[in-house]
């Protein structure tokens, strides 16, 4: 049991990684799990009777916003009692580390797929004698995310974990388990997908009007021009909307529409990134964040 206090302490510590979500340009989710466990061996599991298990446990995934890859960390545990003329006990513990791909993360429907390496814990208990071995093996897991409210997801999750290898009671075993669990959790970062309304303003690019070529005098031609002001570069910060625009789900001017924004709206810039379509900034503004083409905005003091 002290083994399974340990690996509870650093998932722990990992789960101090959370703070990632006050970064805009971070992404992730922590779920919680809770379903049915069947343990594949007999010889052990089988035999006491406590191989269907009932496991709870936490998951974490971190990522860049608009990057389909995570990092995943979890922490599960299962467990079965036995009450006969035979009482028995068991638990399998396990702490995990692995890849996720989430390639629509922060839509409202999220399939993944994720593998990784799991460290197993198993304790077995009978006839008033306990026993607990530990081994590595391979997991792999697949399901789907739905997001019914904002940053709220609810899943079904699909688990196998193989190439484990136990002695317990002097009798040569395994931990491999196949699992099927729901999953309820908390989303941050990146922006959510809506379809764009009807109402939200459509954002078309900003070409100056030509003017006309000013005249020259001979007075005036030997006086000298002072340069045109540059506009200063932007940075991360504060800035506010220029012209009527839009927090968009991702760096394009057809994506669904965020938030529609309105000329002198506060935005606070985080990510810069440029494409075809020129330069655009991973921004928040009024609750929401998306994706405001760098033309629409401005840090400028106001005239």
């Amino acid at each position: 049991m002290r083994r399974l206090k340990q690996m509870a302490c650093v998932f722990g510590l990992a789960g101090l990684m959370s703070s990632a979500q006050a970064l805009a340009e971070f992404a992730g989710d922590v779920n919680f799990i809770g379903g049915a466990r069947e343990l594949l061996d007999d010889e052990v599991w089988g035999v006491v009777g406590v191989d269907r298990q009932i496991p709870l446990g936490v998951e974490a995934h971190f990522g860049r916003t608009g990057v389909p890859i995570f990092a995943e960390v979890g922490l599960q545990a299962s467990f079965d009692k036995k009450d006969s003329s035979v009482e028995a006990t068991g638990l399998v513990g396990e702490i995990y580390a692995g890849v996720l791909l989430a390639p629509l993360h922060g839509q409202r429907f999220n399939p993944y797929i994720g593998l990784g390496y799991t460290q197993i814990l198993a304790y077995v208990e009978r006839f008033n004698t306990d026993d607990e071995d530990s081994s590595g093996g391979l997991y792999i897991h697949a399901g789907i995310n739905f997001e019914p409210a904002p940053n709220f997801i609810l899943g079904l999750d699909f688990r196998f974990v193989r190439e484990t290898d136990l002695t317990v009671f002097r009798t040569n075993t395994d931990a491999d388990y196949q699992q099927l669990a729901l999953t309820a959790g908390y989303r941050w970062g990146g922006p959510k997908a809506v379809k764009a309304s009807a109402a939200a303003p459509q954002i078309a690019a900003v070409t100056p009007a030509p003017s006309a070529a000013p005249k020259i005098d001979s007075a005036s031609a030997a006086a000298p021009v002072a340069p045109a002001a540059v506009p200063k570069a932007l940075v991360p910060g504060a800035a506010r909307v220029e012209v009527v625009s839009a927090l968009r789900y991702a760096p394009k001017r057809d994506a669904a529409v965020e938030r529609a924004l309105v000329p002198g709206t506060a935005i606070e810039l985080s990510v810069r990134k440029s494409n075809a379509e020129g330069a655009w900034w991973y921004a928040t503004a009024l609750g929401a964040t998306g994706w405001v083409h760098e033309a629409h905005v401005t840090q400028q003091p106001s005239q």
